[in-house]
This record gives structure tokens, C-alpha cells and sequence, in this order.
């Protein structure tokens, strides 16, 4: 099994995007697609969309990362999750994650019981995969909205690549500050609750990832 990662950056990574479609080895593409139609079925949210697999990554140096990609679809991860709930399946899908903080707190939420991924689980907001076309710095900001209500925040800055070993998912951490003003409703059937959180610690249970990220938020 694959171990967790977890590397700072002092720059955003570079993302060199290989020709082809990933599709997991011995895949039945027809037999995913069945077992992806009966998952909207039960939560008739969730939706396919076209994602980076990342293929591989290798170090700059100075702080950088090369992450070599491959585009794919949302549903071979959702259909292995489905399938093996306990264990992560072949993709590797790249995706981002915040450090929001909000004045003298940090956002998070409660991921729903619904959630393929922790559910339950309490974990920095906002979270999500890395769309084909999309700048990470800008899906920062999407789920921020999405998940927080967030209408308002500074430049998002890439500071660490994290990889969840327990889920398979390479994702691109963002510092980024939030007014508590911007804060609205968010419109993400994702979480049962947000909140600003003085010690992220303190919330019980964590998502992996979580644990991964509190160093990097004791003491800011």
C-alpha cells in the first residue's frame, strides 16, 4: 500500500497533462457505468464529470512539484469506493483542499453520512476534485463557495501536496483568509455542519487528511 504524503511548496505545482483517457486497468467500462447509475440512484446528487488522474509526481527542488496527469472520469473513483469502502481502488484522482481561516478560527465542516469518504467525519473546508480546464487556485475558491458560502477571500496560495493514503487522493492544499461577513448558506449537500473553529483539534471524529493538516495550522 501506497504511504501518505505530505510536501510543502513554496510555489504552485507544475501540472504536465499526458494525451490519452484513464481508464483503471481491466476495467469494465459497461459494468462501472451500471454500478455508477444505481449509486445516483440512491443519492440522485451525485454527478460524473471529467477529472485528473495523476499518473506520477517527482520533486523540483526549492520547494516545487511535477505532477504528470492524465485526464479521467469521477466515476471509476465514486464505483471503486462503492464497491471496497474500506480500501482505496486504482484511481488517483487530483483534487484540492483549504486552509481557510476565519479571523481567529479555521472553517470545517461535518462530512454527511451520505459522503463516499469519511462520513461523519469533521475536516477543513472546502474540499473537492480538480475539474479538466479548471486552475486549482480557482476550484479553491469554487468550493469555498460551494461548501462554505464563502463570497469573498483572498488569493488562495498553494502551500502543500497531500496524499491520503486511506482514499487514494492526491490533493492540493491552498492558505486562504475568509471575512466573516463572506460567510452565507452554502448550497453542498456534502456536510450536515459548518463552523469556525478556534482548535480543529478539538472536533471529533477527523478525516485523515485532517490529521495530516493540523501541524500546519497549530500555532497560526
Amino acid at each position: 500500500m501506497e504511504g501518505d504524503r505530505l510536501i510543502l511548496l513554496r510555489r504552485p505545482p507544475r501540472l504536465l497533462v499526458e494525451p490519452g483517457l484513464w481508464v483503471p486497468p481491466g476495467a469494465d467500462v459497461a459494468a462501472v457505468d451500471r454500478v455508477f447509475a444505481a449509486a445516483q440512484r440512491d443519492n440522485p446528487k451525485l454527478h460524473d464529470g471529467a477529472i485528473w488522474h495523476v499518473l506520477s509526481h517527482a520533486r523540483d527542488g526549492h520547494g516545487g512539484v511535477t505532477l504528470h496527469l492524465m485526464e479521467s472520469a469521477y466515476r471509476f473513483q465514486a464505483v471503486a469506493r462503492r464497491e471496497r469502502p474500506d480500501a482505496p481502488g486504482p484511481a488517483r484522482p487530483l483534487g484540492v483542499k483549504c486552509l481557510a481561516r476565519c479571523e481567529s478560527g479555521w472553517l470545517m465542516g461535518q462530512r454527511s453520512a451520505r459522503s463516499l469518504t469519511y462520513g461523519g467525519a469533521w475536516e477543513f473546508l472546502g474540499g473537492g476534485s480538480l475539474t479538466v480546464g479548471e486552475q486549482p487556485a480557482d476550484a479553491a475558491r469554487r468550493e469555498l463557495l460551494e461548501e462554505a458560502g464563502v463570497t469573498q477571500a483572498s488569493q488562495p496560495i498553494a502551500v502543500a501536496l497531500l496524499f491520503d493514503a486511506m482514499v487514494g487522493t492526491w490533493d492540493i492544499v491552498h492558505r486562504v483568509d475568509v471575512a466573516a461577513h463572506a460567510l452565507h448558506d452554502p448550497c453542498s449537500w456534502e456536510h450536515e455542519a459548518v463552523a469556525v473553529e478556534t482548535h480543529p483539534a478539538a472536533r471529533t471524529p477527523r478525516s485523515h487528511a485532517t490529521e495530516m493538516l493540523l501541524p500546519l495550522v497549530a500555532g497560526a
